[in-house]
């Protein structure tokens, strides 16, 4: 996300779980690499990434029976 921009997040209950809703006003993720952005090592040509945020975050959000849409 460029300088400046805006992360929200909201959260809620819906059936029984919690939710949460992300965004942010960053310009969004290629369709290209849409399929592979929770895969490990996969980054966006960041200088000081390892591409394993998502990958970590979706495998603790598996385990705790999470799921995302």
């Amino acid at each position: 996300m460029e300088s400046g921009g805006t992360l929200n997040l909201m959260t809620g209950r819906e059936n029984g779980s919690i939710v949460f809703f992300i965004s942010d006003t960053g310009s969004g993720i290629l369709s290209e690499r849409r399929d592979k952005i929770f895969d490990g090592f996969v980054t966006a040509g960041k200088k000081n990434g390892t591409g394993l945020g998502l990958a970590i975050t979706k495998r603790r959000v598996n385990r705790g029976r999470g799921r995302s849409l």
